[in-house]
């Protein structure tokens, strides 16, 4: 199996080693692993302090960067949340990004809701 890791920002400048592990794990279970660096910050942050303009532009770079990806792992639920639930709430006017915001939604793997 092959799959497109996610770490997220929070992760990736607090808690490195948390990141670190997941890819040893994964590793360990035999599974193939992508890494885009495109990514940055789902939005999360912006969203929940009511910045909803300011996360768009993060959420549309999230899913530009896992566009190829099949299946995308995360160790963040929240990250995982904001993908799958609060995407579908910030592009709901805005039809061509709300169905990328759903396939993507489908790709991601990781503990939410």
């Amino acid at each position: 199996m092959r799959v497109t890791l996610f770490i997220p920002c929070l992760i990736d400048q607090f808690h490195p080693q948390v990141g670190k592990n997941v890819i040893r794990i994964l590793k360990k279970a035999g599974v193939e692993i992508d890494f885009s660096d495109e990514h940055t910050c789902c939005g999360q942050p912006f969203f929940n302090a009511g910045y909803w303009k300011k996360a768009i532009p993060l959420a549309k770079r999230t899913i530009k960067a896992f566009k190829d990806a099949k299946v995308v792992v995360a160790p963040s639920g929240s990250c995982v949340t904001m993908i799958r639930k609060h995407y579908l709430e910030l592009f709901r006017d805005t039809p061509v990004w709300l169905d990328q915001a759903q396939i993507m939604g489908w790709q991601i793997q990781g503990h939410c809701c």
